[in-house]
């Protein structure tokens, strides 16, 4: 799935780089840090992720929850599972301290403004990428 995250994001031209994928996901399970979590959402098989983590701000002692990477199967979007899946990062958010959440938006993905507005978040910026 992150392959495919990476693959629908504006870093696809960037190497995808697994062992360092999974890097990430094995310091989580063997870490007693509450400062990072990797949910996988899974019927028959995985559908869905979210990595995120909790840290202040360069300007603010308050923590905020960001996500990393939010990725859900084309088939699963826009059902149930995709709110369960914000809603557990919500909750995860909330036990760790976080004052706030933040969630990110490919450009490519259209309407997910809706579904944040729809869950309660409001814009806060846009990012901007160039190749050099």
């Amino acid at each position: 799935m992150f392959k495919s995250f990476h693959n629908a994001s504006p870093f696809k031209g960037l190497e995808f780089d697994e062992k360092k994928v999974n890097g990430i996901y094995d310091a989580y399970l063997k870490s007693d840090k509450k400062d990072i979590i990797v949910i996988i959402a899974e019927d028959d098989k995985p559908f869905g992720f979210i990595v995120g983590i909790c840290e202040s701000l360069p300007f603010s002692s308050d923590k905020v929850a960001m996500e990393l990477a939010w990725w859900v199967d084309e088939d699963h979007r826009g059902h149930r599972d995709s709110i369960l899946l914000m809603k557990a990062y919500e909750d995860w958010s909330v036990r760790v301290g976080a004052k706030m959440t933040q969630m990110a938006m490919l450009e490519e993905v259209t309407d997910l403004h809706r579904f944040y507005k729809k869950m309660g978040y409001r814009p806060a910026e846009t990012s901007y990428i160039k190749d050099i």
